[in-house]
């Protein structure tokens, strides 16, 4: 694009009449990259200089704030989203964005209407914030204005919270009322109401009085909505209106709910009227007692005066009564009383246990009974002086008090008598009960003879708190072995008791127990035998012998152990183990339930130990940890199938010697120290081959002697390998007197 100088610039004129000038006013363009088209001659190829006027913007202004009922007080009872009232606003730049908005205020809510207005109302969480909480108060809301431009004008709205007074009703104006307060009495009552705060009564008295002759309390209903009453407290005689100094007082009631206005108020006149002295009417009523025994009267009438008195002592008109004495009564007598009657406890409730007896010379009279207060007696029949159990009379519970002495009374209708009848209660042998039906205890198997059983933990019940008992104890067809101490009842062993022998578990027995009076109870008691690991286990032999084939193959039987032991059950059940340390390798296993031993590789190929004597060691252990070992030797035989028949000098086998076979069964007897010297002797003088022998200085073996060839056994169905030749090395054999396994005569 060309460029052209300054002076081709076309200047601005801030002259809206002049030609080809386009005046914008300050609001026709508010936004930053708005358009404006400039209508008129087109020039191009020009630059031009454009001015803009920006004329300062108006602030919000706040109208006048209407309110929704005329008024800007509103009743405390006032609900929750009621319109309160509205405000207004106006900004003269039309162009212009105004928001309003409220200060924070728990009771009242405010909505921008986006017209200019905006809406009070009341929060619809008037339970949390009640109106009443603001009862009597003036609250003033605060609003903003802002515009587009961020200017800010505050305007106001006073709220008046008017509280509604209570009221009061039902109290009469005035009331009469004697001077006399013998006894608490209600002159009047009241009612307090508010429809939205508690309400809280009060009295004031003119002329005041001290201590206060009139009390305001509560009657009924709520405390919005209650019920109060006006009492005179019981007067004494040193507390009490005096008609002559005061006979009226102004009683002013109040309701009150604590808040500005908040009073509810009327006025009660209580007048008093004087006390009268008291008149007789009537001397029916009144009661005339005797001071003296009227067999003693000394004439035929008596006036009587009497005169009635207050507690104000005002005194009455003076009345006469006159008594007549005609012909006296007789006092019945009891025949049988006193008396003391001695009772069995437990006797049955209702038994008669005394009946009382009298005379009386006034044969027309009807006599009634009574009995003096008791737990355990009565006389439920007042006319026939019958005396029966009214409770269940136990020896053991009375404390230690046996006897009861009561007082009997008999009255004719017109003289009563007192005399005295004692019950002693006798204690009654009574019988013993086992607390449980079954006890248990528990011994171990083959127990020895003296031994004590675990306590069972036996306990009877026997009301007489003195009485004792023995115990009894029958096993039935295992009587015997047990017994028990009759006194202190404890459980011994007299017999040894063993599973071993066929006896079984548990054992049940049948225990007595026997009190002072010969009353008896029976239990169960179950004695259970807990097993014991009493026995090892014993081998048959003392040492095993076996003979396998050096061509043996892996899970060839060499032979069977056998042990037994004596325990029955879980500890008489044991297992087999091979002790193979004194071994060069793994070669042989037993069975642990059979006792079986056999090969676990190929004795040719693996153990190459064809003509050696192997020694290990067969432990049977039972499931108490109880065991027992014993010697296990097995010569392998040569793995050659051919033999050579000589006539000439030969090495003579270790058990060919009878010599040999002698200190070798006292060795197996000696295990402890003879299991170090055996193996030591056979490895220096018969042990041959490296199969066995470790030691640098190899050692002999003795070629068994055997005119004909021995068959090798072999288990497995497959067919067995076939038999390689085998070299012999000799060797020169020692000096004939070192050689002592050489026969005599040989």
């Amino acid at each position: 694009m060309e460029k052209y100088s300054a002076v081709e610039v076309i200047p601005s004129q801030n002259a809206p009449t002049l030609a080809d000038t386009k005046y914008i006013s300050g609001d026709a363009i508010t936004d930053v990259g708005a358009e404006q088209d400039f209508a008129g001659s087109v020039i191009n190829g020009r630059e031009f200089q454009i001015n803009v006027e920006q004329t300062a913007p108006n602030m919000p202004v706040f109208g006048a704030t209407t309110y929704t009922s005329g008024s800007s007080t509103i009743l405390d009872t006032t609900a929750g989203g009621v319109l309160i009232g509205t405000v207004t606003y106006t900004d003269a730049d039309g162009a212009n964005t105004t928001s309003i908005t409220m200060g924070s205020n728990s009771y009242f809510t405010f909505v921008d209407n986006k017209n200019g207005t905006g809406s009070v109302t009341t929060t619809t969480n008037n339970i949390t914030f009640p109106f009443s909480d603001l009862s009597g108060t003036t609250v003033t809301l605060n609003f903003n204005a802002t515009d587009t431009c961020g200017d800010t004008v505050p305007g106001t709205m006073p709220i008046i919270v008017q509280n509604i007074k209570p009221t009061l009703t039902g109290l009469t104006p005035g009331v009469t009322t004697s001077e006399t307060v013998d006894a608490e009495r209600q002159i009047t009552k009241y009612t307090c109401s508010d429809p939205s705060d508690n309400v809280t009564p009060n009295i004031t008295v003119s002329p005041s009085t001290s201590p206060e002759y009139f009390v305001t309390r509560f009657l009924s209903g709520t405390s919005t909505n209650g019920v109060y009453e006006i009492i005179l407290p019981t007067q004494s005689a040193s507390w009490k209106f005096d008609y002559d100094k005061v006979n009226s007082y102004t009683i002013v009631v109040k309701c009150l709910d604590g808040k500005p206005l908040g009073t509810a108020s009327a006025t009660l006149v209580v007048s008093l009227t004087p006390n009268q002295p008291p008149e007789i009417t009537n001397l029916t009523p009144g009661e005339v007692q005797l001071t003296d025994d009227m067999s003693n009267a000394n004439a035929n009438a008596y006036d009587v005066k009497i005169t009635p008195t207050d507690n104000q002592n005002n005194v009455g008109s003076a009345r006469t009564l006159t008594v007549v004495v005609t012909d006296l009564n007789n006092a019945p007598s009891f025949s049988n009383l006193p008396q003391s009657v001695p009772i069995d406890e437990n006797v049955v409730v209702g038994t008669t246990v005394f009946t009382v007896s009298f005379t009386d010379p006034d044969d027309v009279n009807t006599h009634t009974f009574t009995l003096a207060a008791s737990s355990y007696f009565q006389i439920a029949i007042p006319t026939s002086g019958n005396i029966t159990t009214k409770s269940a009379i136990n020896y053991e519970t009375l404390g230690g008090v046996y006897s009861y002495a009561l007082n009997v009374t008999v009255s004719d209708g017109i003289v009563t008598v007192t005399s005295t009848v004692t019950f002693t209660i006798n204690d009654v042998n009574e019988a013993l009960v086992w607390n449980a039906a079954t006890y248990r205890t528990n011994v171990q198997d083959g127990a020895a003879v003296g031994t004590v059983l675990t306590d069972p933990g036996f306990a009877v019940t026997d009301e007489d708190t003195d009485d004792t008992y023995k115990c009894f104890l029958n096993c039935g067809v295992s009587a015997g072995y047990f017994s028990i101490n009759t006194s202190a009842c404890d459980l011994k062993v007299t017999s040894a008791y063993s599973l071993d022998a066929g006896l079984t578990s548990p054992v049940s027995c049948l225990v007595t127990a026997v009190d002072k009076g010969s009353h008896t109870a029976t239990t169960t008691l179950i004695i259970t035998i807990d097993d014991v690991n009493n026995y090892s286990p014993t081998f048959s032999q003392i040492y095993y012998d076996f003979t396998v084939s050096g061509s043996a193959g892996s899970g060839t039987s060499v032979g069977t152990v056998t042990a037994t032991d004596t325990d029955t059950g879980t500890f008489g059940t044991f297992s087999y183990t091979l002790d193979k340390t004194a071994l060069n390798g793994n070669y042989f296993t037993v069975n642990s339930a059979t006792g079986v031993i056999s090969t676990t590789v190929n004795m040719l190929t693996v153990c190459n130990c064809s003509g050696s004597t192997l020694t290990m060691t067969v432990t049977a252990t039972d499931k108490g940890g109880r065991n027992v070992s014993s010697q296990v030797v097995v010569y392998v035989s040569e793995a050659t199938t051919t033999y050579t028949t000589s006539t000439t000098d030969r090495y003579r086998t270790f058990f060919e010697d009878t010599r040999n076979i002698a200190w070798f069964s006292v060795a197996m007897v000696l295990l402890a120290v003879i299991a170090a010297v055996t193996p030591y002797v056979m490895v220096k003088y018969v042990c041959e081959g490296p199969a066995l022998c470790k030691n640098p200085c190899r050692q002999r073996h003795m070629r068994p002697y055997n005119p004909t060839p021995r068959e090798v056994f072999n288990p497995s169905p497959r067919t067995p390998p076939r038999p390689q030749l085998l070299q012999s090395i000799r060797k020169p054999p020692p000096p004939k007197d070192n050689q002592f396994w050489r026969s005599e005569n040989i």
